[in-house]
């Protein structure tokens, strides 16, 4: 033998051993990729074997269940090919491909599928596998809601548990420990389901296959859960700030009526006391008016105080009714009233133009306006000697230029109203304040800021007095 025969003989059995032992990992018994265990389907384990088609599935196309054809007996196998060929229920069939996983169970994922020949199935023949065909060719990812009633793990790590749901229950199995906590919780499983059958062919129970405790999800978490817990505080602080916010209305509420029955009370006091008392004065100083004998310069003395009893008497009324909140107040009528009893009492002739006075002007702005104008007057009679004194409303004026109006609000009634009079001229400067005592200037500015009018101390030639612009 030559040296080249040698290299070759050497080589071919080189080749042969290599081909055995790669080889050797193949798997081409039927019967060893059924028992073939889920983690080692799992791994794509290759195999070659001979099977023979029990179900050709209509619906997905490619999916097969074999059995072994030498042993009826044997449980089947599904196998998925790529859908470009089909094959028939009877068709043996030369399968090459890897292992899987199908409904927790071993299957094949083929590569290749070769008819090999024919092999008929009768009816009797096909029974033996009704309850693999319906087993595995009705397998299907579904969902279920319900509640779990009980739960128990076998030898083989699995843990098994009845599932209500619909008035139905249902056989769920998962790897791994189910803790104890999932019993009695409301949940969605997840996984691959099949029916399982009695002997006679009838449903017995629906199965459910998990891959993992991930697919149970509880639905009806406890109230300790944190987005709970914080739903919960927050309506604890909604609760709470709306028993705050009834409980300061209340007090309000409360203060407001206190203030107003002390206001009544001042206003019934004032009127059944101080104005009676002042009306019961003038009476007796106008009777004396008619006494015989008596000085003209005493006489003239008793008719001046009669005026000032009869201005304060109308002072006080108008202080109660400013008390008395509630009663309505209208600006213009109220300064035509003022104006009127003072020309009456002789105190000083008064004379007044309120055409350009805007309507509904009330409740506090109304009697703001009233109390300014009615200092004003007293002030000018008393302080400055006046005899005569004028009430003038004009519109006010409109923006020209770059003057603008004195009040820039809008949408609001606007006047210009001037207490002007004849008397000594009034130095706002050096006017007592309430630091001696005198509130008449200061009571004014307080008003004319709360009711939001522009109040300032203007002179018209011989003429001095005050203007409010709103």
């Amino acid at each position: 033998m030559t040296r080249r025969a040698i290299y070759i003989v050497a080589l071919v059995v080189a080749a042969f051993g290599a081909a055995t032992a790669f080889g050797a990992g193949v798997i081409e018994s039927f019967e060893e990729v059924r028992k073939l265990p889920r983690d080692a389907a799992s791994e794509g384990a290759a195999c070659r074997f001979a099977a023979l088609i029990v179900h050709a599935s209509q619906i997905h196309r490619g999916m097969y269940v074999v059995v072994n054809p030498n042993r009826q007996q044997e449980q089947g196998v599904v196998v998925f090919a790529d859908g470009s060929q089909m094959f028939d229920e009877g068709d043996i069939v030369a399968i090459e491909g890897t292992t899987t996983i199908y409904s927790m169970h071993s299957a094949v994922k083929a590569s290749k599928l070769e008819v090999l020949g024919r092999d008929v199935l009768p009816a009797a023949r096909r029974a033996k596998y009704f309850d693999l065909r319906k087993g595995y060719y009705h397998a299907r990812r579904i969902s279920i809601v319900g509640k779990i009633e009980s739960a128990r793990r076998g030898a083989d790590g699995v843990t098994t548990f009845m599932l209500s749901y619909e008035q139905n229950h249902a056989r769920c199995c998962v790897d791994g420990y189910m803790h104890n906590r999932y019993v009695g919780k409301n949940v969605v499983v997840t996984g691959c389901g099949f029916n399982s059958y009695n002997a006679d062919g009838t449903v017995h129970l629906p199965v459910v296959e998990l891959g993992g405790l991930d697919d149970i999800k509880i639905v009806n978490p406890d109230y300790t859960t944190p987005a709970l817990v914080v739903l919960a505080l927050a309506f604890l602080v909604a609760l709470a700030v709306l028993f705050a916010m009834y409980i300061r209305i209340r007090r309000e509420r409360v203060a407001n009526a206190a203030v107003a029955k002390e206001r009544r009370r001042m206003a019934r006091e004032l009127h059944d006391t101080i104005e009676q008392h002042l009306a019961t004065a003038k009476i007796l100083l106008s009777g004396a008016l008619d006494a015989k004998g008596l000085p003209d310069s005493a006489r003239e003395a008793v008719r001046t105080a009669a005026g000032v009893l009869a201005a304060a008497k109308v002072e006080v009324r108008d202080a109660v009714s400013g008390l008395q909140e509630e009663a309505p107040v209208d600006a213009k009528e109220s300064l035509l009233v003022l104006a009127r009893g003072l020309d009456r009492s002789g105190t000083a002739r008064v004379r007044t133009s309120l055409a350009a006075m805007p309507l509904g002007i009330s409740g506090t702005k109304a009697r703001d306006i009233v109390a300014i104008a009615r200092e004003a007057i007293t002030n000018a009679v008393k302080h400055g000697k006046a005899q005569n004194v004028a009430i003038v409303c004009d519109a006010e004026p409109e923006r020209t230029g770059t003057q603008a109006s004195p009040n820039p609000s809008r949408g609001k009634a606007r006047f210009v109203l001037r207490i002007l009079n004849d008397g000594e001229p009034f130095d706002a400067e050096k006017a007592l304040g309430p630091e001696t005592g005198h509130f008449g200037l200061f009571g004014m500015y307080e008003r004319a800021r709360r009711s939001g009018l522009g109040l300032a101390f203007v002179k018209h030639g011989k003429w001095c007095g005050v203007r409010m612009i709103s």
